[in-house]
């Protein structure tokens, strides 16, 4: 919104120790006063009136945290007049080709419908290197060539065309993490499995070889997944969109309040499966916040989040209907981990008693 004429550019060069990402922005650039506080929500910078424009939003400081996260860097240049480039690095491996040359080599030919683009070349890739040829099929030809073996069909084709591909050939569909829960819907479409996106190419290569053999096991070591619904109660907005797609991306739908009286209110208005609860909020803290849903009623399970929590401030928690209490920062393996076991894990702990 800054950049009135000119462009913005996206460069990404491969090093040695990662991956860095270079945006140049011909705008009105960044004075060297504001860049300390740049990465900070909502900042307004001096130049030209504050861009006229209303500040530069949360996107620096969301940038920047999952930077940190990932343990990398961001560097700034430029000046006033004379645009801004933005580096954004990050440390990864490089990744080792994979092991298809273990994979037995099938003369057999899978057809790839339906599929996300970045799908359908992860796939393409990964069936090239174990000797399977692919053809692209077009949804609109319900009629699959005689000499396709198996089908990978994209989730988000209609439900009519699923079941007319896989009533014609050995399928596997592709879905998004977040859509585990509709497995059991794509089988009483006819699909043998499925395969979970980022496609990654061993898993490709091995359970077409075994969908074809009518031995299809699961795509990976069977892990708890979510499908209830959790709602996040934090007031910095970074924290709360981390939280919330590491959790959706485990199956779990999330909603989030801002402040403990939005939480109460949410609670009031559906019940939430778990509630995680930051314990400093404005309008009205954490503690008070759990004291009224506790009085409302509400019986579902309450974590208390804080980033200075002490055994005071757990009894403290606790004493107003807290389940439990977690330390701050959690990552996104840890979170998930916590929210299967007080939905999941108690829910299937209740059927046992």
């Amino acid at each position: 919104k800054f950049t009135q004429q000119g462009a913005v550019l996206l460069d990404v060069i491969a090093l040695e120790e990662g991956l860095k990402f270079r945006i140049i922005d011909t705008g009105p650039g960044i004075a060297e006063a504001d860049r300390k506080t740049l990465f900070s929500a909502f900042t307004q910078s001096t130049t030209r009136d504050a861009f006229n424009d209303g500040g530069v939003g949360l996107g620096l400081a969301i940038v920047k945290r999952l930077t940190d996260l990932l343990g990398g860097k961001v560097e700034i240049s430029g000046a006033p007049g004379l645009g801004t480039s933005f580096d954004v690095f990050l440390p990864l491996a490089k990744a080792d080709m994979a092991p298809t040359h273990d994979l037995p080599k099938l003369e057999m030919t899978v057809g790839l419908v339906g599929l996300p683009a970045a799908s359908t070349l992860a796939a393409a890739a990964a069936l090239h290197g174990a000797s399977v040829r692919t053809v692209l099929i077009n949804p609109s030809n319900p009629d699959v060539p005689a000499n396709v073996d198996v089908l990978l069909i994209g989730a988000d084709l209609r439900e009519m065309l699923v079941r007319s591909f896989a009533s014609q050939k050995p399928s596997l569909v592709v879905l998004r993490p977040e859509d585990r829960g509709a497995i059991d819907r794509f089988r009483s479409l006819g699909c043998a499995g499925w395969l979970v996106r980022p496609l990654r190419a061993s898993s490709i290569a091995e359970r077409v070889f075994v969908v074809r053999s009518g031995e299809l096991a699961p795509d990976e070591p069977e892990q708890k997944t979510g499908a209830g619904h959790v709602l996040i109660a934090d007031d910095n907005p970074v924290n709360a969109l981390i939280a919330r797609r590491a959790l959706e991306s485990a199956g779990f739908s999330v909603t989030v309040a801002s402040t403990g009286s939005e939480a109460v209110e949410t609670v009031a208005q559906m019940t939430p499966d778990l509630v995680l609860m930051d314990l400093r909020m404005p309008v009205m803290d954490g503690f008070e916040a759990m004291r009224r849903i506790r009085e409302h009623g509400g019986r579902m399970p309450i974590i208390a989040v804080s980033a200075e929590m002490n055994p005071n401030i757990e009894r403290e928690a606790k004493a107003v209907g807290a389940d439990g209490v977690a330390a701050k920062p959690l990552d996104a393996e840890a979170l998930r981990t916590l929210a299967i076991n007080w939905t999941i894990g108690a829910a299937r702990r209740e059927g046992a008693a």
